[in-house]
């Protein structure tokens, strides 16, 4: 649990935090697997199932640390209005995913290898808006099943 603790303050603080534009990303096209409102609190950790992926070589289209192949339009849509808590939105899959949020301000904020092969992002204090959110896999561009994950608690504490 210590060690998982770490490997996420670790991937928050290694977490880009850019308003650099991504050329071949969209975050207004219309999003794979759907869209949700959610008001905070959250009275239970949001879930979706997605296919992870895409052809998009995040490392030369997004700024750094951002990694993995991603599509060019979202695979979610979250519109979250804020009520002072940390937003955390993670992925659990078998295979090694990567992680790619626009805010609501257009700033990018990208996670890999934060618990395990998995990547989680902490967003101590979210604005309200639109967070446009890209699930990918680290080697090659072929689609692997993912589970992404919104809370106002760390993975593992829900």
């Amino acid at each position: 649990m210590i060690l998982a603790a770490i490997r996420l303050l670790a991937a928050i603080i290694m977490g880009a935090f850019s308003a650099m534009p991504a050329a071949s990303q969209n975050p207004d096209a219309t999003p794979t697997y759907g869209e949700e409102t959610l008001v905070s609190p959250l009275e239970e950790v949001f879930e979706v199932r997605v296919q992870a992926g895409g052809p998009i070589k995040a490392a030369t289209e997004l700024p750094a640390p951002c990694r993995g192949y991603i599509a060019s339009a979202p695979d979610f849509d979250l519109t979250y209005e804020a009520g002072g808590l940390p937003l955390f939105i993670y992925v659990e899959s078998d295979s090694d995913t990567t992680l790619a949020v626009t805010d609501p301000s257009g700033a990018w904020h990208c996670s890999d290898d934060a618990i395990g092969l998995n990547p989680a992002l902490e967003i101590a204090a979210p604005a309200s808006g639109l967070y446009s959110i890209w699930v990918g896999t680290y080697r090659g561009s072929g689609a692997e099943r993912a589970m992404l994950y919104v809370a106002e608690t760390p993975p593992g504490e829900n």
